[in-house]
């Protein structure tokens, strides 16, 4: 007679891997000193990317996907200034003015049914931005990557970030 083992009947493992078991410790310390660049390829299609988003709203093109990108750059650019202050953070008045010139544009796109067109001194903003964070890759490191990257999560699960769908709610302010 043999004997039906139900697969229930297995003893489970108490231990789960994680995707972390993979990286040692020191592994990822060190990692965290080396600087961005080393990740050439995936740092070029990044920044391809994002200024592929820009061109495409330079256009007339522009769709809420492209707006995202450029959001993250440029969250990213003012992250960058508040982890390490050598990147930038003498320009931080120059990236809230972008941020600022996004949004408003941003805000206008949404009430006029996505279309999301620059004004000029707009486009000018933004650029400077794109531009600024082209120079931070350069010369931040992995970890300080990683800490902008926390401080961006943080800041947005706080709710601390400008809503562009709740400005465009609201009734247009009149200058």
């Amino acid at each position: 007679m043999s004997r039906k083992t139900s697969v229930y009947a297995r003893k489970r493992a108490h231990r789960k891997p994680r995707a972390s078991d993979a990286v040692t410790p020191l592994g990822y310390v060190m990692n965290g000193f080396l600087p961005v660049t080393v990740l050439q390829e995936q740092v070029t299609a990044i920044q391809l990317s994002a200024h592929a988003a820009l061109d495409e709203m330079r256009a007339g093109r522009g769709t809420r996907t492209h707006a995202d990108k450029v959001i993250g750059v440029l969250n990213m650019a003012e992250a960058l200034t508040r982890v390490n202050p050598e990147l930038g953070s003498d320009w931080r008045d120059e990236i809230r003015a972008g941020q600022d010139a996004l949004l408003s544009m941003l805000v206008r796109g949404v009430r006029n049914g996505d279309r999301f067109v620059f004004t000029g001194p707009e486009l000018t903003a933004v650029n400077l931005v794109m531009e600024i964070h082209d120079a931070q890759l350069e010369r931040c490191t992995i970890e300080m990557m990683q800490k902008a990257l926390t401080l961006i999560m943080r800041e947005r699960q706080a709710n601390r970030m400008r809503n562009v769908m709740q400005q465009a709610d609201a009734p247009p302010q009149v200058r």
